[in-house]
C-alpha cells in the first residue's frame, strides 16, 4: 500500500514506502474519516463536533452572563467616603526603631 505523490514532474514518480505501523495508522485514520461523514450533518456529534475548545467556550460564556445576572441582582451597599493618609491620626511608635542587622557575624 504504497503512497504516491499527487504533483510529481514531468517523467518522475515519487513513491513512499511505508512500515506496516504507518500503514496500520493511516488505515485506522481513512476509517475515522468515513465514520465522520457517515454520521450526518445533523447529528449532535457533528455539531459540536466533539470539540472541547468549543464545549468549554459554552459553558463559559453561561458563566460569564449567569455572573453579569448576579451583579445586576445583587443589593447594593452604601459607599463609603475613601480614607485618605492625610485624614489618619499619627501614629505612636513604642521603642527603638527597627534596624535590620545586615551583617551578623561582626555582632
Amino acid at each position: 500500500m504504497d503512497r504516491q505523490a499527487q504533483s510529481a514532474p514531468e517523467g518522475h514518480k515519487f513513491v513512499i514506502i511505508l512500515s506496516d505501523r504507518s500503514r496500520e495508522i493511516i488505515r485506522l485514520f481513512e476509517e475515522l474519516q468515513q465514520k465522520r461523514q457517515q454520521v450526518g450533518h445533523r447529528s449532535p456529534q457533528t455539531t459540536l463536533g466533539n470539540k472541547p475548545l468549543t464545549i468549554a467556550a459554552i459553558v463559559f460564556s453561561i458563566g460569564l452572563a449567569a455572573m453579569g445576572i448576579a451583579e445586576l441582582i445583587r443589593p447594593t451597599q452604601p459607599e463609603q467616603p475613601a480614607v485618605t493618609l492625610a485624614s489618619q491620626e499619627p501614629v505612636r511608635t513604642i521603642g527603638p526603631v527597627f534596624v535590620p542587622n545586615i551583617k551578623p557575624r561582626e555582632h
